[in-house]
């Protein structure tokens, strides 16, 4: 889906964790600890609440924390990767 452009995905891990595994291919890094995360996903998606968005961190607690933030927000299509980045044994 993401190499069709249908959805968005966004890696929420912390800088440290992307300085040392790098950011997920082809998400946009944007740490669902940062007080402007909100924000940064509204810039990312621009504005667009029904852009389908998922979300990735390491193992999918903090994916499912961002996930319920944008679903809180009014975003109607958001999930989270199930097993995170640990999915693929990294």
């Amino acid at each position: 889906l993401m190499q069709d452009d249908e959805v968005i995905l966004i890696d929420v891990r912390r800088p440290t964790e992307w300085a040392d595994s790098g950011v997920a291919v082809g998400a946009h890094p944007v740490t669902v600890q940062d007080p402007d995360f909100l924000t940064k996903v509204t810039e990312v998606t621009g504005g667009d609440t029904s852009a389908e968005l998922a979300f990735i961190c390491r193992s999918g607690g903090r994916s499912a924390t961002a996930r319920d933030q944008l679903i809180d927000a009014g975003y109607s299509s958001v999930t989270s990767v199930v097993g995170g980045t640990l999915m693929d044994g990294g």
